[in-house]
């Protein structure tokens, strides 16, 4: 017989080393010869980015091969990517410790090749050196250098071969090594504003004859480039709305589609180098996220991955059956595919793919690095995603999300009450919510919670129009971040408690970074609608981000807000550290010690400021922790102090409960 017990109280074997345990995070995917790398971030080695090596035919059998007290993982925008590459045998990657690049053959020690503080990512080995982006830092107040780099593999020795540009992505050399593409833009634009596509000759280790393509398209972002055996270039970009799959032919210069379909087939470039698609023998394979359409407002199953395969000379595409929530880091090697793949009831795991004798793409799946067994998780204790569309106040009317109830099979609730709700909401602001499995969502519906996971406007994965709701439409008017994100969550709060899913008067919210942000704001603004929120490196003071932050988003607000300082009256109405009349919700702060996108001045000012005024605030510094918690000892804290915040803050409304039903009992001013 279940345990009766109240929701949110419910004990749970999702424990927080458990969450710790199975937050190993799997990166990009590289291969060489008989063998598939990638990189695993492994919070019980101290945050160690390791890369580790499969036989390719058989992923099952597996080695580290990264020596100890090495950690491949680079810090270009901060947010890093590609931070290493194989050819040949040697092993080419950017250590974290000094962002310097070392190379090494399997079973001996890596040598240093530079020494210059010039951070890498995105490496490439291509016929005439390594290609990467290069990002070199001067001293305090001189804005960070971004440029294109041809490496000397042996000697370490640099050469800029693109530079003018304040970013760069995507350096992607043909077979031949002769010609090359690569992506650019400027600030304020991020790289899912607005950037630009250029190809060039590649000649003796210089970029010649430069050309734009769509150089008449000025609002338009691309993503991912890739040449194609007869030199033509296949790239994304979203000039139809959506992120759709296009070719640019080399002998007249001229682009053409190679579908137009309402669907995204790629994501905000906030880690460079995150492949999605590639050129397996005469075809592209190419992923594409969906929501399934709703006839209303309501609830339809999770939203859908689907797969094609297509065929740039031809122009054909045809979708293949897929059953993926989500897919990162695809690879084409020796003509199959390998990529991160997840499904509803399974976290992210290592996959392999090739076409099959009738020209179907069948899968081939490793067991993930941490599964189900080894979690100890089982199919009905673990919450499956339900997605939701509903109505909202904000402009663009409508807005998304993945609802989570609670699911332990050991409890049951008193009749009659319906669960407090966890609002996450995520990052970026440009992020999305996925439903495969994820055991933090878990951690929280195991304990009785229900969760609701938001796409507010800005998500990805809804078209250009709906991921650039947050920002201005034009130079005279401001954007919406911390309007339209806040009332989207504020409405999916109101349309579960309409439909009899949760209890609005035990509304948790919480965030990282841009996700942090909007959850100070919705305290600020709707003290009413949440008991409890946590804010997990968020922006509290918008007028000082835009100094304290790193190159990458240090214009990004002007998007977000408009133009500094004409819009300063914005940045001020849009600072929670200048409303701290407005808080009075109990409040939990969490924050890194290292982090040089969000630091820890941010977060220091508001709970000053909040304790000052005899708020409930608490707050905690990760040491050695940046922009995201990594350690092992970290991630459980933070659970374990989230959890025990949550269950104050419901015991004390319970207590407040009896004590006015108690005989005698005065009620509460109002």
């Amino acid at each position: 017989m279940p345990i009766q017990a109240p929701f949110g109280f419910w004990e749970s074997s999702i424990s927080a080393e458990k969450v710790a345990n199975g937050s190993i995070a799997q990166f990009d995917i590289v291969g060489d010869a008989d063998y598939i790398y990638n990189v695993e971030m492994r919070p019980n080695e101290n945050a160690r980015f390791v890369i580790v090596r499969y036989l390719a035919d058989d992923l099952s059998t597996r080695e580290d091969v990264l020596p100890a007290g090495f950690s491949a993982r680079t810090t270009v925008h901060e947010y890093g990517g590609r931070a290493f590459t194989v050819h040949q045998g040697t092993v080419y990657f950017v250590n974290f410790a000094d962002q310097n690049l070392y190379k090494f053959k399997v079973g001996a020690q890596p040598q240093q090749l530079t020494k210059d503080s010039i951070r890498f990512a995105e490496l490439n080995m291509t016929p005439q050196g390594l290609v990467a982006v290069a990002e070199q830092h001067f001293a305090d107040g001189v804005e960070a250098k971004n440029y294109l780099v041809l490496i000397n593999p042996e000697t370490g020795d640099l050469k800029k071969i693109v530079e003018g540009y304040d970013f760069y992505a995507w350096p992607t050399v043909n077979a031949d090594g002769t010609r090359i593409a690569w992506i650019c833009w400027n600030h304020p634009n991020m790289p899912w504003d607005n950037t630009q596509l250029w190809v060039a000759d590649l000649v003796n280790g210089e970029v010649k004859n430069p050309f734009q393509i769509l150089s008449a398209r000025t609002e338009v972002s691309f993503y991912q480039p890739i040449w194609t055996a007869n030199n033509n270039l296949a790239f994304i970009c979203d000039m139809n709305n959506w992120w759709n799959p296009y070719i640019w032919s080399s002998s007249n210069e001229a682009v053409f589609p190679l579908c137009n379909l309402p669907k995204d087939f790629a994501t905000p470039l906030w880690n460079l180098g995150n492949s999605l698609w590639g050129l397996m023998g005469d075809q592209l394979v190419a992923f594409a996220q969906e929501t399934k359409g709703l006839s209303s407002f309501g609830i339809s199953s999770f939203r859908e991955l689907s797969l094609y395969l297509i065929n740039p000379t031809t122009k054909t595409i045809r979708e293949e059956v897929s059953d993926f929530n989500a897919i990162d880091r695809v690879c084409i090697h020796n003509g199959k595919i390998y990529f991160l793949g997840a499904r509803a009831a399974s976290a992210p795991m290592l996959v392999r793919g090739q076409i099959d004798v009738m020209g179907k793409l069948n899968f081939l799946m490793t067991q993930a690095v941490y599964d189900n067994a080894k979690l100890g998780l089982h199919d009905n204790e673990i919450s499956d995603a339900t997605h939701i569309e509903f109505p909202t106040t904000s402009r663009q009317k409508i807005a998304y999300a993945n609802f989570y109830a609670p699911r332990n099979p050991n409890y049951e609730a008193p009749a009659g009450t319906k669960p407090p709700v966890v609002v996450m909401c995520h990052g970026g602001p440009t992020g999305a919510a996925f439903p495969y499995l994820q055991i933090l969502i878990q951690f929280w519906t195991s304990r009785g919670f229900a969760v609701v996971d938001v796409d507010y406007g800005g998500s990805t994965g809804y078209g250009r129009e709906f991921r650039k709701a947050l920002q201005r439409d034009d130079e005279k008017s401001p954007g919406y971040w911390g309007v339209i994100d806040v009332q989207d969550c504020v409405a999916a709060v109101k349309y579960l408690a309409e439909q009899g899913l949760i209890d609005p008067t035990k509304v948790m919210i919480r965030g990282r970074s841009a996700g942090g942000y909007t959850t100070l704001e919705a305290l600020a603004n709707y003290p009413e609608v949440f008991c409890a929120g946590t804010s997990i490196y968020g922006v509290t003071d918008t007028e000082a981000f835009i100094t304290d932050t790193h190159k990458f988003e240090s214009r990004y607000l002007m998007q977000l807000f408009g133009e500094w300082p004409k819009f300063a009256q914005v940045f001020k109405d849009r600072s929670p550290i200048n409303h701290l009349e407005r808080f009075k919700t109990p409040l939990l702060v969490l924050q890194g010690s290292e982090d040089k996108i969000v630091p820890p001045s941010q977060a220091e000012k508001l709970v000053q400021a909040l304790e000052a005024r005899g708020v409930h605030v608490e707050y905690k510094v990760y040491e050695g922790e940046q922009h995201g918690f990594r350690k092992a000892a970290s991630i459980i804290d933070w659970l374990e102090r989230e959890s025990a915040f949550y269950r104050a803050v419901l015991q004390k409304q319970s207590l407040q409960a009896e004590a006015k039903k108690a005989p005698g009992s005065r009620p509460s001013s109002p």
